[in-house]
């Protein structure tokens, strides 16, 4: 088969561990088994991927070579219809998704797409701009002004409120999301935190990290995207802060979430362990994966941020979401329009697409395990203008690099 190289020491620092490639799949376009931006991904118990094809307005699910299985919803406002798929979680047999350009969530059924429950009417009335066009959509019913929070919160607690709360909307485009202990967490464009009822979607509490009294200005998300939980901890992606904001998590039995991070890891910057617009996260065997936007990599790191090894592709793209699993790494690319397959097992020999003669690449891995040596200013988003709030005209042409 035609080869196609992706990987190259040059765009590595020298003498760090590497997260190697294994293949790429996909190409642009809005053809089953194509993609136009894959903005997140979620790894299957079965092996399987779940692609948020954020364009192409729908989620697809591939084996981790790229085999197409099924097509899950298409562009729409309807119940399982999606406008700009962003963050993705799986909750047994249901799939739980952001959907971006609808400012909802929707909780849809794995196997065959049927929608199960929604955020309904928590969708922002003016739509999103892109180089000032206005797309229209369905007015919202549902202000702040006009919701009541459920107010059971024990000490610290700082429910979201503001004077100006009849100018304000729930849900302002979200891209990440969370399960944890039972509840399902959510962020906005604007930094809000949410919490829901994983199951109906009932909107619990709202939280604004930033509003807590006396909390620093530092506090505050700035568009975070990916978040991802472990046993203890929420990790986010604080997109234009250049940073991860971890958050002590709520327990089963005591609904504590805290308004003000725990620790911060990372800053603006190239060096291992510093980031440039964090877009995805993931987490296995205790280990952190994160991709970079403006950085165009992925680091992998401890659960306390101590960073292990990286990856880049030899054009130096820029990557969206990502997922992991106990063999592999699966990244979207937003150039390239593709899902890069990468060794979770440190530095191996697969340089250019495809396996060697008679490799088993999934046998190769489950024989290993995970090894390799231990060891700016706000600006605005750069993936907002690709975020149409419902038009994707421009996504139909190639992007500009």
């Amino acid at each position: 088969m035609a080869m196609r190289r992706v990987f190259t020491d040059e765009c590595n620092y020298a003498g760090e561990a590497r997260l190697a490639h294994l293949r790429s799949f996909g190409t642009y376009g809005l053809d089953e088994g194509q993609f136009s931006m894959p903005c997140n991904l979620l790894s299957l118990p079965d092996g399987d991927v779940v692609v948020a094809d954020g364009g192409g307005c729908r989620l697809q699910i591939l084996s981790p070579r790229g085999e197409l299985r099924r097509v899950i919803g298409c562009r729409g406002d309807e119940p399982g219809q999606f406008n700009y798929p962003a963050g993705l979680a799986l909750d047994g047999a249901a799939l739980l998704v952001c959907d971006r350009g609808n400012c909802r969530l929707q909780r849809i059924r794995l196997s065959d797409g049927s929608p199960l429950a929604s955020t309904k009417q928590l969708s922002a009335s003016e739509p999103e701009r892109s180089k000032g066009e206005k797309v229209p959509r369905k007015p919202s019913s549902s202000r702040l002004a006009a919701l009541e929070l459920q107010s059971a919160t024990p000490d610290g607690w700082t429910p979201f409120m503001r004077e100006d709360t009849e100018e304000q909307e729930l849900l302002n485009y979200p891209w990440g999301i969370a399960l944890a202990a039972g509840w399902l967490l959510a962020s906005d464009k604007r930094g809000h935190i949410f919490v829901f009822d994983k199951n109906s979607l009932d909107l619990l509490r709202v939280y604004d990290p930033s509003a807590v009294s006396g909390a620093p200005a530092s506090d505050a998300l700035n568009s975070p995207h990916a978040m991802v939980a472990s046993a203890s901890e929420l990790f986010i992606a604080d997109h234009n802060n250049h940073r991860l904001v971890v958050f002590s998590l709520p327990t089963a039995e005591h609904a504590d979430f805290k308004p003000s991070p725990a620790r911060v890891i990372g800053s603006y910057g190239d060096g291992l362990g510093q980031f440039n617009h964090p877009t995805g996260l993931a987490i296995c065997n205790a280990i952190l994966y994160v991709s970079e936007f403006t950085g165009r990599r992925v680091q992998a790191l401890t659960l306390a941020g101590e960073p292990l090894r990286f990856f880049r592709t030899v054009e130096c793209t820029r990557f969206l979401g990502l997922c992991a699993d106990s063999y592999r790494v699966c990244v979207g690319d937003f150039d390239l329009d593709c899902v890069h397959v990468l060794s979770t097992v440190g530095s191996l020999p697969f340089l250019e697409e495809g396996l060697a003669d008679g490799a088993d690449e999934d046998e190769t891995q489950r024989q290993r395990t995970l090894g390799g040596p231990t060891g700016a200013s706000a600006v605005s988003d750069p993936l907002d203008a690709w975020v149409a709030g419902g038009s994707f005209a421009k996504n139909l042409s190639r992007k500009e690099k």
